[in-house]
């Protein structure tokens, strides 16, 4: 894709991705390794799965081929420009991990109160990693694979839950080996 954009503080494409290859996997690919000596952030948005990737540290996208895919690419040239209502979250890497998973969420246009916390596969709340005040932008908490009372949890899968007080939330799995 190379739409030429006017020069702004941010912009977002809105993209439509549509097969007539039948089902399996599309895998959309790009040259991050150029992006990531911008200072500018570009992420790609799901909107299907609730799930933003960041652009400049993943060089690809693999999602299953079914009708038609809304995607978003969301440009600013600063976290505190980023133009978009409510939380999201973004894939967590790496997955599945042994020591330590880096989940990335973006803020909207206003600070909000953001939890995130980590649900076991039963729904029981096994760690709470944040509750915090943030403003608007991009930000990157770490879980180190520890329970609220401090020790490893057990290899399986995990749901982390990000949300604020405005929203429900969004969860993605993870998956501790």
């Amino acid at each position: 894709m190379r739409d030429v954009a006017p020069t702004a503080n941010n912009h977002i494409w809105n993209v439509a991705v549509e097969t007539n290859l039948g089902e399996g996997d599309i895998t959309l690919s790009w040259d991050n390794e150029t992006l990531a000596q911008s200072k500018a952030l570009l992420f790609l948005y799901d909107k299907d799965a609730n799930l933003i990737l960041d652009m400049k540290k993943m060089g690809s996208y693999v999602f299953e081929a079914k009708d038609k895919k809304e995607l978003m690419i969301m440009y600013s040239i600063d976290d505190k420009h980023l133009s978009l209502e409510g939380i999201l979250i973004g894939a967590p890497y790496p997955n599945p991990f042994s020591q330590q998973t880096i989940i990335p969420f973006v803020v909207g246009n206003h600070e909000s109160d953001v939890f995130i916390r980590v649900y076991d596969i039963l729904g029981r709340r096994v760690r709470e990693i944040i509750r915090t005040k943030v403003g608007p932008g991009y930000y990157e908490e770490i879980w180190d694979g520890m329970d609220d009372h401090d020790e490893h949890v057990k290899p399986g899968m995990y749901i982390i839950r990000v949300s604020n007080g405005n929203s429900m939330g969004l969860s993605v799995r993870v998956l501790a080996k």
